[in-house]
């Protein structure tokens, strides 16, 4: 199969994506510029959109909270994903107020239900004990390393192609790797739009 062409991104894309980074996370038009220096192809172009859409809906479930970078001035995509490294990879932290209530990464690996149900050591992981989020919502100050399932709040898949039965199998795989089916559990963001889930640990996958 042909792979796919990554396919340069429109000075008018950034151009938008720029204005919603400083609506959203009320940065100047300078560390906006920096935040968009690595989307100049279309799929991490997408992947910053997904994030600008996050933004937006955690905003509008609760209009108290902002968002700062946090260990940088840029949103800095890896060609493949890994740990939380923070002398390395800045992350957008979620405030309320002044307190800390999540924080949002891109490109992360989290350790899978199978290392962890196994006690797997992931200071080398091997296939199937991690899995890579495009965007990770995760509990606020988590260590550097491979996050584990209880730490995740919300994964997204930043997916730009067709819906098919493939893109379905993949999505279900990590979804199995997050959390397993259960009675109804609370949502640690109990004012987001799904306050209840019926897993555990209660987390959310949106692609």
């Amino acid at each position: 199969m042909k792979a796919p062409t990554r396919t340069p991104v429109a000075v008018a894309v950034i151009r938008r994506l720029r204005r919603a980074f400083q609506n959203h996370l009320n940065v100047n038009a300078t560390t906006a510029g920096q935040l968009l220096s690595g989307a100049t192809m279309a799929d991490k172009a997408y992947e910053l959109k997904c994030l600008i859409a996050l933004l937006t809906e955690l905003k509008l479930a609760d209009p108290r909270i902002s968002f700062t970078l946090q260990s940088g001035t840029q949103i800095r995509f890896r060609s493949k994903g890994g740990p939380i490294d923070r002398r390395r990879w800045p992350c957008v932290v979620m405030l309320r107020g002044n307190h800390p209530i999540a924080e949002i990464w891109t490109n992360i690996e989290f350790e899978s239900l199978s290392a962890t149900s196994q006690n797997h050591t992931l200071s080398i992981p091997t296939y199937g004990d991690t899995h890579e989020l495009d965007l990770i919502l995760t509990r606020p100050n988590v260590l550097d390393g491979y996050p584990k399932t209880q730490e995740l709040l919300i994964g997204v898949e930043a997916k730009h192609r067709p819906y098919n039965k493939s893109l379905l199998k993949e999505l279900l795989g990590v979804r199995r790797e997050m959390a397993l089916r259960s009675g109804p559990t609370r949502h640690h963001l109990s004012w987001w739009h799904s306050a209840i889930v019926p897993c555990s640990p209660p987390s959310i996958l949106i692609a």
